[in-house]
């Protein structure tokens, strides 16, 4: 096997809206921050039921309207599974490449309730 899970990244809040669309922390960074690209994630909004923003009012003050009046819910994501890649021109050479930490279980399993 030439991959090795390593572990976990980093988890993280998403918002679901009833619908069960995702909006991901970096879409909400966009809305707050009027970045290029926050018209998708505030159409989303609007299109589940929030209001439209008011002139004047706050990206950050209509964000945290809108994910209320939308019905938007939060969910934690444990964070995706990380994969180390083995290199090396040969087999005998990527054989040799040490992965940190050691490979154990499919880390699913960490996850797995016994019912007994």
């Amino acid at each position: 096997m030439y991959t090795a899970p390593v572990g976990r990244s980093s988890p993280r809040t998403h918002w679901v809206l009833p619908g069960g669309q995702v909006l991901s922390p970096r879409a909400l960074q966009k809305v707050r921050a009027c970045e290029p690209g926050h018209e998708y994630a505030a159409a989303q909004l609007i299109a589940a039921g929030a209001p439209a923003p008011r002139a004047g009012q706050k990206p950050s003050a209509w964000l945290a309207e809108a994910l209320a009046a939308a019905g938007a819910r939060r969910l934690r994501h444990p964070g995706c599974i990380r994969y180390a890649f083995r290199l090396g021109e040969t087999r005998r050479e990527r054989a040799a490449v040490q992965v940190a930490p050691p490979a154990g279980p499919y880390p699913k399993s960490e996850v797995l309730v016994r019912i007994s």
